[in-house]
């Protein structure tokens, strides 16, 4: 048996039970749990360690952790030689008073240049001791292909440009206040020219980083920008100049890099409160032909507080329609203000512009949650409305009731949608002949329903749960955090109107009392039914038939 074998001598009893509980656990592939079970060498033979075998070790490892990866590369020079492929596939090197310590994140140099070979993911935070930076700038990993930097002080810090070089395996590059050593010349130039020389990049993430007003350094900056395919910006500024012309100077140095390179590689981008033109950031967006994914997060002086807008597209355009969105970027319209990189801008009109810059590219995702989207914004959303297939809005209570109810009569492939609020007022004004665009493929609704009085004979709750009964695709329904009055789910409230949600599977309300007659409707007309959140009000016998059905109910106690 496997508990036999693993009692050699050579594994310590740490080592022993740690692979043991992992051969046996729940994660580890049947046929290797089978054959170490099965064909372990019997007592009365000579004994034989199992792991001996490195394939059996091998998979092995693929389970275990880096304290386990460090315990069983001290076990032997065959053992190290298996696991230490594992253990320095990522190092990561902080000067941190926490860290500074821990032989996980800070191995020593003479081992990290020992293992070099099997180096894939390479991380460092903070300052370097003068040993690390010297071995830094003079090393080379075969196999590195994730670097992650970020040097606040030029002290003492490593020639990073050189560094790139002497790795051109790297294909995601992150860069975080990195300040380039002063006694190099040009450092920030090398820099951006060693990252455009990259032949694999394919991600870069710049962040906290101030670019120089130099020409050379701009264009460098935005040739390194230009190549990989997830492009990420995030707080991005520049050397501050008190005279409007010289910003605007540097503002035209900025037009002419975006506008002469063709960013035809970039499918993902991302421009997080970056200080430059919104003009010049609308015209990146739109020189991004190829893009699938964007988010964009507006300039603001407390960060942190926002969210970015995501926009998902669903198709990457023809050699036509790249043609005709760029002809509408032209700076024939560029006003002189537009260049100065310091310049406020409204919020509101910033995610219209924003939006606008994605004319002719289908929009199939909206993910935003910021009080300054709202009218101005839905506008320029007009042209994909009938593309949109995910739209999250619960965090903008600038979007009216008004706004939330055109999304829905607007958008025929909607799938999932959350809003603010929606009002029974809007929703029942147009009466019942009034079709909702989404009816047959809307399956997630999370929406804040308020229910007020309408007059008319028909109470307005009822009047709701039949809207909501015509949505046939619908999964999920989600009114729980109900500002005002709340919707009730109950027979004698007009309940049996939500008899056509046959693939209804959670329903989430909030204290509304539902008796044993009503969870009983609840479980035969919607078949598919398995939870219940909230939590809803439910008696002993209701929560019980619930239980004996399956269902889960999510509830703080059982309310009799």
């Amino acid at each position: 048996m496997l508990f036999t074998a693993l009692s050699s001598d050579c594994v310590p009893p740490r080592v022993c039970g740690k692979l043991t509980q992992s051969l046996v656990g729940h994660s580890i592939p049947f046929h290797i749990f089978f054959f170490t079970r099965f064909f372990s060498v019997h007592p009365t033979m000579n004994p034989t360690c199992l792991l001996d075998i490195v394939e059996i070790r091998l998979l092995v490892a693929k389970y275990l952790v880096r304290t386990d990866w460090t315990v069983c590369a001290l076990v032997c020079k065959d053992w190290n030689s298996t696991f230490s492929p594992f253990l320095y596939a990522k190092v990561y090197v902080a000067l941190c008073r926490v860290l500074v310590h821990d032989p996980l994140f800070n191995p020593p140099i003479d081992s990290v240049i020992r293992n070099k070979d099997f180096v894939k993911s390479f991380e460092f935070d903070g300052g370097l001791s003068l040993g690390y930076s010297a071995m830094v700038s003079a090393m080379v990993f075969p196999s590195l292909t994730i670097l992650s930097m970020s040097f606040p002080s030029s002290r003492r810090n490593p020639d990073v440009a050189d560094m790139i070089l002497r790795n051109p395996t790297l294909t995601h590059l992150s860069l975080e206040r990195v300040a380039v050593p002063d006694s190099i010349a040009n450092s920030s130039v090398r820099l951006w020219r060693a990252v455009a020389e990259l032949p694999h990049l394919e991600s870069l993430r710049v962040s906290r980083q101030r670019i120089g007003s130099s020409i050379d350094e701009v264009y460098a900056f935005w040739d390194a920008c230009a190549r990989p395919k997830t492009l990420s910006l995030s707080l991005i500024s520049y050397e501050y100049h008190r005279c409007p012309t010289a910003r605007r100077v540097r503002g035209s140095y900025m037009l002419t890099a975006i506008s002469s390179r063709a960013f035809s590689q970039t499918q993902e981008l991302s421009i997080l409160q970056c200080r430059f033109s919104l003009f010049l950031q609308t015209l990146l967006i739109k020189k991004c032909q190829r893009l699938k994914t964007l988010k964009w997060m507006p300039l603001s002086e407390v960060y942190g507080t926002r969210t970015p807008l995501k926009l998902v597209f669903s198709s990457v355009l023809s050699e036509r329609q790249q043609e005709q969105r760029l002809a509408s970027s032209t700076s024939s319209e560029l006003l002189p203000t537009d260049l100065d990189l310091s310049q406020t801008m409204d919020l509101e009109e910033a995610y219209a512009s924003v939006i606008r810059a994605c004319s002719g590219m289908p929009v199939e995702e909206l993910v935003v949650a910021d009080l300054e989207f709202g009218t101005s914004s839905i506008g320029a959303l007009e042209e994909h409305l009938p593309t949109l297939r995910h739209v999250d809005l619960g965090g903008c209570s600038g979007v009216t009731s008004p706004l939330v109810l055109h999304f829905l009569k607007s958008c025929p492939r909607l799938e999932n949608f959350a809003a603010h609020q929606l009002c029974s007022v809007d929703i029942l004004c147009d009466g019942d002949d009034e079709v909702w665009a989404c009816e047959r493929t809307l399956r997630r609704l999370r929406v804040h329903i308020d229910v007020g009085d309408v007059g008319g004979d028909t109470g307005p709750n009822e009047l709701i749960l039949k809207r909501l009964g015509r949505l046939q695709a619908l999964e999920l329904l989600d009114v729980v955090k109900q500002p005002h009055q709340l919707l009730k789910f109950q027979l004698s409230e007009g309940l049996w109107r939500l008899g056509g949600l046959k693939r209804l599977r959670v329903l989430s309300i909030r204290d509304c009392a539902l008796s044993l007659e009503d969870v009983e409707w609840m479980v035969k007309h919607w078949p598919l039914l398995q939870c219940m959140d909230g939590p809803p009000v439910l008696d002993e016998q209701a929560e019980g038939y619930l239980r004996r059905r399956g269902i889960g109910v999510v509830a703080d106690e059982v309310n009799t």
